[in-house]
């Protein structure tokens, strides 16, 4: 019996276990670099999502502040306000300078906006009317003011809380010199809050703080962190800070820690242009915390599943050859996978250009579509307008020659009177060709207030030689005012088809009776047009507004008026619906919403 010795037995397991210890140190070392190589592309793309992310807030807060930059100046140079400033004592000035302010103010959502004399002192304001109108404050301690006063700067921006609100917002300034004198001058001052801006932000989800020039934050989506500086302030800021009660009651808080405070994630800053501010956004990592650990994890697996699959490669060798041959198999079968990938992203891609080519073309053909649907509706519901037009036009022609022998015969007062009857008959076609090219124009896409009243009388006015021809009679129940905002167009587009329609019905009916209603139930407004014929099939309902389907006679119509009715209302967040009545009436039912009861008071007022 051979006796292995203990040296040659420690060999033989060293070769036979030294392959797995290498390959195990091997995946451990893969396993660390890839952990080492997400984590760092993790950060590089956190961090440029932070900056993505912050230039949008950033452009909302510019945007927000630009808006009201040309404001102070404007009303500076106004002569109204010019005025008040050289007779501070004249009441009459100071009231009408009062209500300019106020209407500009609500013309351009500005919360407050009002007018400083040399001293500080508010002469007019946008809420003279309230309990806490700054008429008559002293606001000459506000920096704002300061530097207006030495004509530093020709506007003045400052962010504050009001001494006199105790609401925090925006402030800018704008010197208004109206002599020669170093004392003949005001400040125009407008503030506006950023509160929707911050009300905004919280509801995104957004970690975004905007600091001042000495790092205390006025603006947050947390209200936690408003009124907290970034760092210690020095004496000398406090102070700063309490002489010009820019936060008013506000005292500093704690210092935020922008690392213990805020969510873990990359931390963004830039300034914000043209203020001395700085805005600084957090990007919360997330699940992006476990990218590395994941990737570490897959590569684990990963090379577990590679040495067992070498392991069984080397215990089954009779079948190197066939497991060779599908690797090279697998392989190829991947690459033409990929290649086919990169061949359907190119066909995503080709069609998604496509698909926007085809949304624009089929917004432009269904404009064109209704365009023309309107054109054909008035050229059959205008089919009489014709002798309408000839009847003046001949009536004009026998006046000018009765005319003309008048005046040979030097009958004045006759050639007076003829002169005003052709006036009439004039001004009469010039009204019918303006309702006509009123009607007939092209959309512009633009929505604006419409009275469905006053529309419904203006169409039932071009419509009545129709009518007349119909031998039918419009019945008008519509109130004063039924107020929508809508596309002025559209809406005329389909009142035309419903009450073309109903003239089509009517034509053929033994009733001949047409009802047209317009009034405001319930906060929508609603237009009806309604006939008394037979009415649409039952089984023929479900279809009513399909494009291209109608019950009308061959050449008599192409069933698209009431789709294209019923698409613009759907459109106009609105709907048209169809009735038949146990009284034997056939009504359709325009319903949209009424423009708001505050519209209708600036409309007024």
């Amino acid at each position: 019996m051979t006796q292995v010795s203990p040296r040659h037995g420690l060999r033989a397991v060293l070769r036979r276990r030294l392959p797995a210890l290498f390959c195990t140190l091997l995946l451990l070392v893969a396993a660390g670099g890839a952990y080492i190589g997400m984590s760092r592309h993790a950060e590089a793309q956190l961090a440029r999502d932070a900056q993505l992310r912050l230039s949008l807030v950033a452009d909302t807060l510019n945007a927000a502040i630009k808006r009201i930059a040309g404001i102070p100046p404007l009303v500076g140079a106004t002569g109204m306000v010019q005025s008040l400033l050289q007779h501070p004592d004249d009441e009459n000035i100071r009231n009408a300078t009062n209500d300019l302010l106020a209407r500009t103010a609500r013309a351009n959502d500005l919360d407050d906006l009002f007018i400083l004399d040399a001293q500080g002192v508010t002469q007019a304001s946008s809420n003279f009317g309230e309990a806490g109108s700054f008429v008559g404050k002293d606001y000459s301690f506000r920096p704002y003011f300061q530097i207006a006063r030495k004509n530093e700067q020709p506007v003045v921006s400052y962010y504050g809380v009001g001494v006199t609100t105790g609401r925090p917002g925006y402030f800018l300034a704008s010197r208004i010199a109206f002599g020669p004198g170093p004392e003949d001058f005001g400040v125009a001052v407008a503030k506006t809050e950023f509160s929707r801006l911050e009300s905004s932000w919280a509801e995104g989800g957004e970690h975004v703080l905007v600091s001042d020039a000495d790092d205390v934050v006025f603006l947050s989506a947390d209200p936690q962190f408003r009124y907290r500086p970034l760092k210690h302030l020095s004496h000398a800021t406090l102070d700063t800070l309490n002489v010009e009660q820019r936060y008013a009651r506000h005292a500093p808080g704690v210092v935020i820690d922008l690392l213990r405070d805020l969510p873990e994630g990359a931390i963004a800053t830039r300034e914000v242009p043209g203020t001395a501010w700085q805005i600084t956004a957090v990007l919360p990592r997330g699940d992006r915390q476990w990218q590395p650990l994941a990737a570490a994890l897959a590569v684990l697996l990963a090379g577990l599943l590679a040495t067992l699959a070498a392991m069984t490669i080397s215990q089954q060798r009779a079948r190197r050859t066939a497991d060779q041959r599908i690797k090279q198999d697998l392989e190829r079968r991947v690459e033409e996978r990929a290649a086919e990938l990169v061949e359907a992203m190119s066909r995503l891609e080709a069609e998604m250009v496509e698909r926007r080519q085809s949304e624009a073309e089929l917004s432009k053909a269904r404009d064109e579509l209704i365009q023309a649907g309107k054109l054909a509706s008035m050229g059959q519901a205008f089919a009489g307008l014709a002798h309408e037009i000839n009847q003046p036009l001949a009536a004009l022609k026998t006046y000018l020659s009765s005319t003309k022998l008048l005046i040979a015969r030097g009958d004045t007062d006759s050639v007076t009177a003829n002169l005003g009857v052709m006036d009439e008959t004039v001004e009469r076609l010039v009204q019918l060709s303006g309702d006509l090219k009123h009607l007939s124009r092209r959309s512009d896409n633009r929505l604006v207030e419409v009275d469905l009243a006053a529309t419904a009388r203006r169409v039932i006015g071009l419509m009545r030689f129709r009518i007349r021809d119909a031998g039918a009679t419009v019945h008008e129940t519509l109130d004063d005012e039924v107020w929508v905002i809508a596309d002025q167009a559209h809406i005329e587009q389909i009142i035309l088809n419903l009450l073309k329609n109903a003239v089509d019905v009517a034509a053929d009916a033994t009733c001949k009776d047409i009802m047209v209603q317009a009034s405001l139930q319930n906060g929508m407004a609603c237009l009806s047009v309604g006939d008394c014929g037979p009415g649409v099939p039952e089984s023929a309902r479900g279809r009513l507004f399909e494009p291209f389907f109608t019950t009308k006679g061959v050449g008599k119509g192409l069933g698209l008026g009431l789709a294209i009715s019923y698409a613009i209302a759907r459109d106009h967040g609105g709907v048209l619906r169809y009735e038949r009545t146990p009284a034997g009436q056939t009504w359709f039912h325009l319903v949209l919403p009424a423009r708001p009861a505050t519209g209708q008071q600036e409309q007024h007022s």
